[in-house]
Formats: structure tokens, C-alpha cells, sequence
């Protein structure tokens, strides 16, 4: 299962001085690029992904809903919120809000929210999901995430996950599912395992019949170039696997309604 962060600009709108936010800035266009290459990717691949967009892309970058509507992978849109703020940090109301606006989307555009992935994976208000109609959210990254343990098996889990890639399972909470993420397909120059380590995980999940479930930055192809090339060497397994039977591709919506 791959997931995709569909913000742009919008993932650095409060935080100017950040690097990316710079460079995205004068590159927005290299990002936008990077979209198309991943859509070709799937493509070629035949993976179908939940692409989970801010809502303000929707009016101001609509050539991408269309792209990802015109490919023949059956993908899925989902909704990012719609100005991509923190929601754990944010009032009910201001989450009410972005929930607000996006059925608004829902009507002008024609779509049907059913996933709802968090900015900044910052979890909140997950009780209001099921008003508004959406099936299951993106959870917590378990990849090395030991929150409140000790430093040594936080230190632990750290290092097991540049090895592999935990696999994950379903959860029903507050009337919705969550589908936690068995990673971030993103790392610093110092832990290049990134493909290697998905395979692994993906081998796991085959093993004990669950679910692996990775998710991608577009505008991350600014700090790593060769992003995409570790990238289309997961689906390239996750292919041969699929065609030798072993498991499937699915999107979080299609997730939700088999469970």
C-alpha cells in the first residue's frame, strides 16, 4: 500500500526558513515533475496509490487531480486537509473548517473522500473523521517510533528500522479504521536503506499476513534526486510478487471497504 503526501507548498507554508520551503519555492515545477514521474511509475507498475491532496491544489494546481484521474491505475483521491495545518494543534472548530472545505471539493470537483491522511501525520480530532463521512486515516509512522520508552529501546527500534520496515495491520477506533505506516519513504544521506528495507518489510508482511504501507513526499525529490530510482525498485518487487500471486496492491479507501 503506498500513500502519497500531495501538498507541494503547502507542507512548508509555516515554516519559510526551512531549506525544502526555499527551494521549493523556486522549484515548484521540479516537484510537479516528480509527480508525473511517480504517476508513470504506477503506471508502468500497474500499483494503484491513495493520493491524499490539500484542498487548495484542487484550485490551484487542478492539472494534477486530472492527471491522476486520467491514468488507467484505478487510484485513489484522498483528502490532506485543506490547508495543510496541524491537526493536534489545531482548535475543533479549525478543524471543522478544513473538513468543511473539503466537501465543498467533494461537490465541485466530483470526488468522494473516504481516506483522510493528517498533515504532518500530527493526529487529532480523529472522532470528527467518521462525521464527515471518511473510512479510515493514516496513523502513526511505526518505523522506529518508540514514544515514551526508555532511550536504549528507543535507540533500538531506530536502528531495527533501517533494517527493515515493520509491517502493519488495521485498527478500528472512534468508528473509523486507521492503517498505520510502516515507513517514510525518506531518509538522510546516512541511512541510504530505503529499498532494501521496504523489500524486507513487504517480505514480512507477506509472512504473517499483513499489511506494509509506505508513503512519499513529492517535493522530497528536491533533497534526494535519486528518490524516485530507490522508489520504482520497490514497485519493481512489489510486481514480481503481485504477479507470482504472493499479495496485492490496494488503496487505503479499497482497504477499508474489504475489512
Amino acid at each position: 500500500m503506498v500513500s502519497i503526501d500531495t501538498e507541494l507548498k503547502y507542507a512548508y507554508r509555516f515554516y519559510p526558513d526551512l531549506k525544502i520551503a526555499g527551494m521549493l519555492q523556486n522549484h515548484e515545477d521540479i516537484a510537479i515533475a516528480a509527480i508525473d514521474r511517480i504517476l508513470q511509475l504506477f503506471e508502468t507498475y500497474k500499483v494503484p496509490a491513495t493520493w491524499a491532496l490539500v484542498g487548495e491544489l484542487f484550485y490551484e494546481n487542478s492539472e494534477i487531480v486530472d492527471k491522476i484521474r486520467e491514468t488507467t491505475v484505478q487510484h485513489e483521491i484522498g483528502y490532506h486537509s485543506f490547508s495543510h495545518i496541524p491537526f493536534s494543534e489545531s482548535s475543533r472548530q479549525a478543524a471543522k473548517t478544513e473538513l468543511d472545505e473539503g466537501l465543498k471539493i467533494q461537490d465541485e470537483f466530483g470526488v468522494d473522500f473516504k481516506s483522510f491522511v493528517f498533515p504532518e501525520n500530527k493526529i487529532g480530532h480523529v472522532d470528527l473523521l467518521h462525521q464527515y463521512g471518511y473510512v479510515i486515516y493514516r496513523g502513526a509512522n511505526l518505523a522506529g517510533k518508540s514514544v515514551g520508552k526508555p532511550l536504549l529501546v528507543r535507540a533500538k527500534n531506530f536502528a531495527a528500522s533501517k533494517i527493515v520496515a515493520p509491517p502493519v495491520k488495521p485498527l478500528w477506533k472512534d468508528g473509523i479504521w486507521e492503517i498505520q505506516s510502516s515507513m517514510m519513504f525518506y531518509d538522510s544521506p546516512y541511512f541510504q536503506t530505503l529499498s532494501l528495507r521496504a523489500k524486507r518489510g513487504i517480505r514480512k508482511a507477506i509472512a504473517i499476513g499483513n499489511t506494509f504501507h509506505m508513503f512519499i513526499h513529492p517535493q522530497d525529490v528536491l533533497l534526494d534526486p535519486k528518490l524516485l530510482d530507490r522508489f520504482e525498485k520497490v514497485l519493481q518487487f512489489v510486481t514480481a510478487e503481485t504477479e507470482k500471486n504472493r499479495l496485492s496492491s490496494i488503496t487505503m479507501g479499497d482497504l477499508a471497504l474489504a475489512l
